[in-house]
């Protein structure tokens, strides 16, 4: 009866002692399950700590990582948010669907001209601007469009010798002299490749031939179609050559 007593009591300690082993397990598998608890930002999910806080970025509170649905923390794949927070953070959800991406952004900017279009007009040669055609910066000209008058001694010059090499060229034909003859043609090539490199246009060199009448200014045309960009002279001004007087440019293209 003894031995039994003593068998009974023995048993029941060694189950006493497995629950207190197990009820201690549990508690501090309870603990460390609570002690491993991690916080992160709604705004800035990457901020993973193991204490509560502030969101060092934006200052925000952190909140507390839930534990997924699998049992496993949600530092991994999953981040589960409070509705609050996410409300805050103003997420949206939708379905997944394949679509364009499309965003229209709204900022300012310089229109600009292109470089490329712009063309410097110049005189190549010293006069006075009798008048001006085209008068205004931003407006509109058309290529050949007479762009300036100008006097200078020098075009009344190169227009008499024109003249003259003209009358000497029909004298030197009839003389019956052929090197007389080529001579006095090249001598009216020249006069007219004087006049063309000074800008002056083949129409007003024609006129000149056909009238015999010197002209005392002539008209400089626009080289390209645009807008004047820039005016820096005035009708009546003495100017010198290779200054630049107007600009155009082409607005077909701008930066």
């Amino acid at each position: 009866m003894r031995f039994l007593l003593k068998s009974v009591f023995m048993v029941s300690a060694v189950c006493v002692i497995s629950l207190a082993v197990v009820g201690f397990a549990s508690v501090t598998t309870t603990y460390a399950a609570e002690s491993a608890e991690q916080f992160t930002c709604g705004m800035h999910p990457m901020i993973v700590v193991d204490e509560p806080g502030l969101c060092p970025i934006c200052q925000m509170d952190l909140t507390p990582l839930k534990q997924g649905s699998d049992g496993t923390g949600s530092g991994g794949q999953i981040i589960e948010i409070d509705p609050v927070t996410s409300q805050k953070m103003g997420i949206r959800t939708a379905l997944v669907e394949r679509k364009a991406l499309i965003r229209t952004v709204h900022t300012v900017g310089v229109v600009d001209y292109a470089e490329p279009g712009q063309y410097a007009v110049n005189c190549k040669i010293d006069g006075w601007l009798e008048k001006l055609h085209v008068n205004e910066t931003g407006q509109n000209v058309e290529q050949g469009q007479p762009l300036l008058d100008i006097y200078s001694p020098e075009l009344v010059a190169a227009q008499e010798e024109l003249l003259l090499a003209i009358k000497n060229s029909r004298k030197m034909h009839d003389s019956g002299f052929p090197n007389a003859t080529v001579d006095a043609e090249r001598l009216l090539d020249a006069a007219r490749m004087r006049l063309e490199l000074w800008d002056i246009s083949q129409q007003q060199i024609h006129q000149l031939e056909k009238t015999g009448q010197v002209q005392k200014t002539l008209t400089i045309h626009a080289p390209v179609a645009g807008v004047v960009s820039k005016k820096q002279v005035r009708a009546g001004e003495f100017i010198q050559a290779g200054r630049e007087l107007l600009e155009i440019s082409d607005i077909s293209k701008v930066w």
